[in-house]
């Protein structure tokens, strides 16, 4: 359940964070050309460090009322600042979060984490998944069908004897357990 809740957590602040990014993004290509040229070629962390000591000429907007290219600087660059920060902040939220999650992983299924292709994350989807549906999971043919990777025979009527696979089940672990299975296939050794 904790893992659960942390993950919602998670997967809601790593929205937050690139919607904050995007958002800074646009604000940058909107401002007035010295700043954009300033700021435009530089990578992701770099441009949120750079924003962040970014800082008006002035706090008080209303004595720059009659200078409109100034104040369209100083609004633009209020803006970078402040969304760099919640940027930062939704970043240290995630990084935080991760360790926690690491560390209930890691104790309930040190096993799973240990096997090949399998990490924190897939291994999370995996208690997630297992824990909504303890009751159902009594073999791995169930678990094969929570997944939606289990063959469902196709009969038409004319034919006998074919299988699709289902379109059904939990589609995160289905997605988790496909990512394992492409990573394996990568590091297999065929047998010559």
């Amino acid at each position: 359940m904790a893992i659960r809740t942390l993950r919602i957590i998670r997967t809601s602040a790593v929205k937050a964070r690139t919607q904050t990014f995007n958002t800074l993004w646009g604000v940058m290509i909107g401002a007035p050309s010295p700043l954009r040229e300033d700021l435009v070629a530089l990578t992701k962390r770099t441009l949120i460090n750079r924003c962040l000591q970014l800082g008006p000429e002035t706090d008080d907007v209303l004595t720059l009322i009659d200078a409109p290219e100034q104040l369209l600087t100083a609004g633009a660059t209020t803006a970078l600042r402040d969304l760099a920060r919640h940027w930062k902040a939704s970043d240290e939220e995630i990084t935080t979060l991760n360790k926690q999650i690491e560390a209930l992983v890691r104790s309930t299924a040190p096993e799973l984490v240990e096997l090949h292709g399998v990490g924190i994350e897939l291994a999370g989807q995996f208690l997630v998944t297992a824990g909504d549906n303890a009751e159902r999971i009594r073999s791995e043919v169930a678990f094969a069908k929570l997944c939606g990777v289990a063959p469902q025979p196709v009969n038409s009527g004319r034919t006998t004897g074919r299988h699709r696979l289902s379109r059904s089940g939990d589609r995160a672990a289905n997605s988790a357990l496909y990512i394992v299975t492409i990573v394996r296939m990568r590091g297999h050794q065929p047998n010559s």
